[in-house]
């Protein structure tokens, strides 16, 4: 994923990655805000479907990464909406 363009759909699942990255290591509020907006502006980018809570688990467990369930939720809301906003 290191080598692919950053508005690909693989790239924009590198600047997902990289956002969950953020969220976890982040230690206050406004930082978990701003990753969970950019995770999932980074998955309504990439996303072809619709985006659901089931949506950001799965990919959560195939990239091996791990987010609070409110965490993921927020991110599947605000990439949901995000879509419908397109």
């Amino acid at each position: 994923m290191s080598h692919a363009a950053a508005t690909s759909q693989v790239g924009q699942v590198a600047n997902y990655a990289a956002a969950v990255a953020a969220l976890n290591a982040a230690t206050t509020q406004e930082a978990q805000t701003t990753a969970i907006a950019a995770a999932a502006t980074a998955l309504a980018e990439a996303a072809n479907k619709s985006i659901s809570l089931a949506t950001v688990t799965a990919l959560n467990v195939e990239l091996g990464l791990t987010v609070t369930p409110e965490d993921a939720a927020s991110i599947a809301e605000q990439a949901a909406a995000a879509q419908a906003a397109r």
